[in-house]
């Protein structure tokens, strides 16, 4: 299972302490976990886009479209 966008976003604040702490060898895990979450976050904004897109449509009578 892949953990959700609160999960990585916690793992990324562990992996920044151990860095903090622990030195520069580190960063590798602290740059995928970066990136990780930023593709988390564009999966969540694309969902919420298209919801929106969905329910404005629904708003304006438009009945071809299923309903979620």
């Amino acid at each position: 299972m892949n953990p959700d966008l609160a999960e990585l976003e916690h793992m990324l604040a562990v992996a920044a302490y151990i860095v903090v702490r622990h030195g520069e060898a580190y960063v590798p895990v602290l740059d995928r976990l970066e990136r990780e979450v930023e593709q988390e976050r564009h999966k969540v904004s694309n969902r919420e886009r298209a919801q929106r897109i969905l329910a404005n449509a629904m708003k304006r009578g438009v009945t071809n479209v299923p309903a979620g």
